[in-house]
């Protein structure tokens, strides 16, 4: 963590210095008193007013920059080519070593969890710009919540919502507040009652409760679920939720109470205002240029390259080109870490690969664009068959399943060539199993990579949702009999 410091102690403690020294040399001296004492007074204030001067509150960014995560390298990988003149591209997992005069950065402080909380949560963001008054205000919240209420963080899209709720429900973690543990889900597809019915069954296989109570009506799934939350201190945390869905009878179902007023809290984080009493929302606003020029110099240094202070201008033109989109900003930071491209080229071939500059959902898609052409052909074939999950999030153990059976590759370089488009942030990692990690794709991530998948010709589009039903079937049938067994 990086924090300007003012000396504002050393000032004050200069200007009483000041004081005593020049009383002193007034008593010895008794010629030219008058003239003394002019000048003492006179450097006395000067003094004073620097003192004022650097303790006045200053704008504060602070930037947390966690080590990145140690992936296998493949020594058959290709090349990157790095020729200013050429066209970069990007090969799996090929990485620049980090600098020997990278800051270090301080070890984090490790969470003590009891063995029994459930923490369903994605991975934190590594790179996180402070909002010090809505994090607060969010933890003040989130400690005094109680009956059928809410909490919602409303911002446009790439604002960094998701982040505060993360960095948010660490501090609770460290006072323990939810010792019952966390809960998220992904409300990006969750619409009308059919949406709220998918979220019940979620939080019913989650939290082992008779998912039997869905095959009958949805107000008897309610009552299953209420039933089993019922008393749990916990929280519940609902992402990207749509303007349609029914967010007054979840609240209603996610919250209940026991007899001693013990429940659930229920977090929300969306675009859309509610304007529901129950609803306590935190507005926050869209990253503003030297936030965004933050955010993208702390991912360049999280994958080993710190930006130098002669690439400001490059920098600042990046950060315009891709709309101050965080999630441009990350995998255009991680292309930039891995490719070793001069920051000025980079920032030219945005500027006409992403226009005109200024609308969000274009700058999104066409950021990706530019960041998947870069991919050697057999990942940039990988991300297009990833577009076969509907869903938002999804275990990695099935998608390189999936995609070595239709791509002919083995399942350990699909694996290989999905982990390098982690490092370059097309994908993030929600990791309850060390050994099996879940994916998870940013709404725009998604819909990109549906759209590349839908290119792919109907034939190769049925063979690979053919794929996805063997492999889902064969891990439940798995499953079921595990189940059996015990």
């Amino acid at each position: 963590m990086r924090q300007q410091k003012f000396p504002i102690k050393a000032a004050l403690f200069t200007a009483g210095a000041l004081i005593i020294g020049l009383g002193f040399i007034i008593i010895v001296s008794q010629a030219h008193q008058a003239l003394l004492t002019i000048l003492a007074l006179t450097i006395v204030s000067l003094a004073v007013i620097a003192g004022i001067t650097q303790a006045l509150p200053k704008r504060k960014i602070t930037v947390i920059s966690l080590p990145p995560p140690q992936l296998p390298h493949r020594e058959d990988a290709p090349a990157v080519e790095t020729a200013p003149a050429q066209t970069e591209t990007i090969a799996p997992n090929e990485a620049p070593e980090q600098p020997a005069t990278m800051e270090t950065q301080p070890e984090a402080v490790p969470l003590v969890l009891a063995p029994e909380m459930l923490l369903n949560l994605p991975d934190p963001i590594p790179v996180f710009i402070n909002r010090e008054t809505e994090l607060d205000r969010v933890a003040a919240e989130l400690r005094h919540m109680k009956g059928m209420t809410a909490l919602a963080i409303i911002g446009p899209k790439g604002a960094g919502k998701s982040s505060l709720i993360n960095r948010a429900f660490e501090a609770h973690m460290l006072e323990n507040t939810f010792p019952d543990g966390y809960s998220w889900h992904i409300g990006t597809e969750l619409h009308g009652d059919k949406g709220l019915r998918r979220l019940l069954i979620e939080v019913l296989d989650l939290l082992g409760g008779p998912a039997v109570a869905m095959t009958t009506t949805l107000r008897m799934g309610e009552q299953a679920v209420a039933e089993l939350v019922r008393g749990k201190q916990m929280v519940f945390w609902l992402d990207s939720a749509p303007e349609d869905f029914p967010i007054l009878r979840a609240m209603a179902v996610l919250t209940a109470r026991d007899a001693n007023g013990v429940g659930p809290a229920l977090v929300i984080t969306s675009a859309t205002e509610w304007n529901i009493p129950e609803i306590h929302e935190i507005p926050i606003e869209a990253l503003q240029m030297d936030e965004a020029m933050d955010v993208f110099r702390g991912w360049m240094e999280y994958w080993g390259r710190p930006a130098s202070s002669a690439e400001y201008d490059a920098i600042k033109a990046i950060c315009a080109n891709v709309s101050l989109l965080p999630i441009a900003l990350r995998v255009v930071a991680g292309y930039a870490a891995q490719s070793n491209v001069a920051l000025a080229k980079l920032a030219a071939e945005l500027g006409s690969a992403v226009y005109p500059p200024g609308d969000i959902q274009l700058a999104g898609s066409k950021t990706l664009a530019y960041i998947v052409a870069k991919l050697f052909p057999r990942p940039q074939r990988i991300f297009a068959l990833l577009g076969v999950f509907e869903d938002s999030l999804f275990s990695i153990e099935t998608a390189c399943a999936v995609v070595s059976s239709v791509s002919g590759v083995s399942v350990a370089d699909a694996r290989s060539d999905i982990e390098s488009m982690i490092q370059l942030g097309l994908l993030q990692t929600q990791t309850i199993q060390e050994a099996n990690p879940n994916l998870w794709m940013h709404p725009i991530t998604q819909r990109f990579c549906m759209e590349k998948f839908s290119e792919q010709g109907t034939e190769t589009m049925n063979s690979v949702r053919a794929a996805l039903a063997t492999v889902q079937r064969a891990r439940r049938q798995a499953r079921d009999a595990m189940t059996a067994s015990e």
